[in-house]
C-alpha cells in the first residue's frame, strides 16, 4: 500500500518545520491553493515525488513547455513560477510512485 501525503488549501505550520520528516509516505499530493515552495519543502524533507494540480487561487500554469530541457511560454523562454520537479496533474493523467493520478486543477 503506497502512503500519501495529501495537502491543500492551507498551509500546515507543523509540516513545515522538520517534523514532517516523522512522516513516512511514498508522494506528496498538492490538491491546489497552496504556495508552491511549500510543496517543494514537502517533497524535499521527505524525500520523495510531487504530484499536484493548481487550485482556482494559484497562478495559472497553462501554456508552459518543457523544450530540450528549457521552459518556454508563447515560444518565449521563461522560468516554471510551479513547484520545482513536481509533476503537474492537472488535464492529465500520470504515474507516479506506483499510483495513477488523475488531475482537474481550479
Amino acid at each position: 500500500m503506497v502512503r500519501v501525503l495529501a495537502v491543500a488549501d492551507g498551509v500546515v505550520e507543523k509540516l513545515w518545520t522538520e517534523q514532517v520528516r516523522a512522516y513516512d509516505v511514498a508522494l506528496v499530493l498538492g490538491a491546489g491553493d497552496l504556495p508552491f515552495d511549500y510543496l517543494e519543502y514537502l517533497s524535499t524533507e521527505l524525500g520523495v515525488p510531487c504530484v499536484f494540480v493548481p487550485g482556482n487561487h494559484d497562478q495559472d500554469l497553462g501554456g508552459y513547455t518543457k523544450v530540450r530541457g528549457m521552459w518556454t511560454r508563447g515560444g518565449m523562454p521563461v522560468s516554471w513560477p510551479g513547484p520545482a520537479g513536481a509533476v503537474n496533474a492537472d488535464g492529465r493523467v500520470v504515474d507516479v510512485a506506483g499510483l495513477r493520478i488523475a488531475g482537474l486543477g481550479g
